[in-house]
C-alpha cells in the first residue's frame, strides 16, 4: 500500500509539471519567435534545448494505462538513465482491462528490470515490449548479458558472482507468473538475456 501510494504521488506530480509546462508553452513560443526575429538564433536554439529538456523531464517514457505500472516503469527508466543505459518500450495493448493486479505486474516487471539494470553498462540498451497472445498476456524484456547461463532444473544458475539476488528475482517471477496461469522462458544467446513471461490476462 505503501509503495503505491509513492507510485500515486509520482504520477500526480508528473502530471502537475506536464500541465505547467502545456500552461505555458504559448509563452514560450513566443518568446523563442521573439529571438529568431531579433536574429538571436543561438539563443533561441538554447531556449528550445532548455523547454525540450522540461518537457522530457515531465513526460512519463509509457502509457500501459495502469498508473501503479507507468510510474514503476518511469522510476526504472530513471535508475537505467543513472546508469547512462536506456530503456525502450513497446507497447502494444492497452493494460487498462487487464485482469492481473498491480502488485502482480509490479512484482514481474520489478524484478524483470531490476536484473536488466544491473546487467547493462553504460551506452547499453534494455528492451521491453508488452503485446498480448490470443488471451495471455505477453512480456519480453531483452538486455545485453556477460556471463553463462546454466540450468538446474527450473532454476537458472551462472558464473556471475552477484547472481544470488537474480536468482531469486527470477523465482518471484516465475511463481508470480505460475500463480496467474502462466509461465516464464529465459534463454542466453550471442550475449543477449532474453526472458519472456506468458500470464492469463
Amino acid at each position: 500500500q505503501k509503495a503505491e501510494q509513492e507510485y500515486y504521488y509520482e504520477i500526480n506530480r508528473r502530471y502537475l509539471e506536464s500541465r505547467k509546462i502545456r500552461h505555458d508553452i504559448n509563452n514560450h513560443l513566443l518568446a523563442i519567435n521573439a529571438l529568431i526575429e531579433t536574429g538571436n538564433i543561438e539563443q533561441a536554439k538554447r531556449y528550445i534545448s532548455e523547454v525540450q529538456e522540461q518537457t522530457d523531464l515531465a513526460a512519463m517514457p509509457v502509457k500501459t494505462r495502469r498508473d501503479v505500472l507507468d510510474a514503476l516503469l518511469f522510476k526504472k527508466t530513471e535508475q537505467a538513465a543513472e546508469k547512462g543505459a536506456a530503456i525502450q518500450y513497446e507497447v502494444s495493448c492497452p493494460l487498462l482491462d487487464c485482469s492481473i493486479s498491480d502488485y502482480d505486474l509490479c512484482t514481474i516487471f520489478g524484478n524483470i528490470l531490476d536484473n536488466a539494470i544491473e546487467a547493462v553498462k553504460a551506452g547499453e540498451r534494455i528492451s521491453v515490449s508488452i503485446s498480448k497472445q490470443h488471451d495471455m498476456l505477453y512480456i519480453s524484456c531483452e538486455n545485453p548479458f556477460e556471463g553463462e547461463l546454466k540450468r538446474r532444473g527450473e532454476r537458472i544458475v551462472t558464473t556471475k558472482k552477484d547472481f544470488t539476488a537474480h536468482g531469486f528475482g527470477l523465482m518471484r517471477i516465475r511463481d508470480t507468473a505460475k500463480r496467474c496461469g502462466g509461465d516464464v522462458n529465459i534463454t542466453s544467446e550471442d550475449g543477449v538475456f532474453r526472458i519472456e513471461v506468458l500470464i492469463n490476462s
